[in-house]
């Protein structure tokens, strides 16, 4: 069966130039004959669904997120509301865990083209599937729900991989780790990752050395007191995000230790306050505001045509040195 990506390299076009024939929207008469030659040649059958859809659009995008604030979410939806304005698309949100019916009640009734959901795993399997399975255009970002629903995420393995190794080339070798609940994929990801280094190295993986916070700065302050009762103590701490990171540098001050002199600290995200936080922080820099652009530019591909099948997009991290871990230091 052919494809819009034949049709549109017999024509000479883009897949939006076809996309737009298909879904009757102003092309040049001249444009308009090649593809539809293309058409009949290649005796392509267009996707119904999403045809139907891009000709009953009413622009707009639901967007469910955990959170609408801080340092991950803000970027996040920055990302969706930049790509979809360029396209005239408007953006509709909801914190998950309270309104996510009414939107998906909105995009039954047709009310919304489609739905972006940010970290899944808040709502659950089980209702994106469904939603996927009354073939509503789904696209989930921080996350991954399986093969039926199209996603856009990070290389956590990678990122902690790259905080490990590079304590380990400042001359660490007994390195806590202050992870995110053991449930989440990504808390499951970065453990793998901080593993494959010590492995890489030379270095034994010890349990003890890991404990459970839950992305809180609470969290971080509680367990960097019991990774500090250990014998022989951690030298590096890798937190699972940021704001853990900084909780464990408070509990560190309180108990008496110097940053980054006694312990060095390796936070996960990039988040403003990563910058601003004395001693600044080195961290693990996540594409946060293009997970939601590339998401975005997902979504208005399904609506046009243009992309039919799942995929599924890794963007990489990236290691941003400051003064926290002893290195960079200003």
């Amino acid at each position: 069966m052919a494809t819009i990506n034949e049709v549109a390299k017999l024509a000479g076009v883009s897949k939006a130039t076809v996309s737009r024939v298909l879904n009757n929207r102003p092309v040049s008469s001249e444009t308009h004959a090649k593809v539809m030659k293309a058409i009949r040649e290649l005796k392509y059958q267009p996707n119904a669904q999403a045809r139907g859809l891009s000709l009953r659009q009413v622009k707009i995008i639901g967007l469910i997120a955990p959170d609408l604030r801080g340092g991950f979410y803000g970027p996040i939806i920055l990302g969706i509301e930049e790509v979809l304005q360029k396209n005239d698309f408007n953006l509709i949100v909801s914190r998950a865990q309270s309104k996510e019916y009414r939107l998906a009640k909105m995009l039954k009734e047709k009310k919304v083209d489609g739905l972006i959901i940010a970290t899944p795993r808040r709502i659950g399997e089980k209702g994106i599937l469904a939603l996927k399975k009354d073939n509503f255009p789904v696209v989930v970002i921080d996350g991954n729900v399986g093969e039926q629903v199209s996603s856009v995420e990070v290389d956590s393995r990678q990122g902690a991989y790259q905080a490990t190794e590079h304590l380990i080339k400042l001359g660490h070798t007994r390195i806590g780790v202050i992870s995110s609940p053991y449930s989440f994929k990504e808390s499951r990801d970065r453990l793998r990752g901080y593993q494959d280094a010590l492995k890489q190295y030379g270095l034994t993986y010890d349990h003890a050395l890991v404990r459970e916070g839950n992305y809180s700065m609470a969290s971080g302050e509680r367990e960097i007191e019991q990774l500090l009762v250990l014998e022989p103590r951690p030298t590096a701490i890798v937190a699972f995000n940021d704001e853990m990171a900084i909780g464990a540098i408070h509990g560190l001050f309180k108990k008496g230790f110097s940053v980054p002199r006694d312990m060095a600290v390796i936070g996960f995200d990039d988040s403003e306050i990563a910058q601003t936080f004395y001693p600044p922080l080195t961290t693990v820099r996540q594409p946060i505001k293009e997970m939601g652009a590339v998401a975005a530019r997902k979504m208005l591909a399904i609506l046009s045509g243009e992309e039919t099948a799942v995929t599924h997009v890794i963007l990489q991290t990236s290691l941003v040195v400051r003064a926290s871990c002893g290195a960079g230091l200003q």
